[in-house]
């Protein structure tokens, strides 16, 4: 149930955007009425939310870069076997 969970958080961009406008809100806040505690809570919230997107946008590069080698790989190995 964790595991489905936190798959579920990290493919959810809307998820992911609330998190971040939660902790910008929060740090506004804390920034505006000198309250330490709800800035270091929105500090929290936006670092979590940017460590979300960069494992997101690591994915997806990896996955690119696999395919991009497996279609490469694919194209050279028709070269060799037809030889010119």
């Amino acid at each position: 149930m964790v595991q489905e969970l936190i798959s579920y958080i990290l493919h959810n961009k809307t998820l992911i955007s609330l998190i971040c406008v939660i902790g910008i809100l929060a740090v506004s806040y804390g920034m505006l009425n000198d309250n330490t505690l709800i800035f270091i809570i929105g500090l929290l919230f936006v670092i979590g939310g940017y460590l979300l997107i960069r494992r997101r946008i690591k994915d997806h590069i990896k996955k690119n870069l696999t395919r991009t080698n497996r279609n490469s790989e694919a194209r050279n190995s028709k070269h060799e076997t037809n030889p010119k």
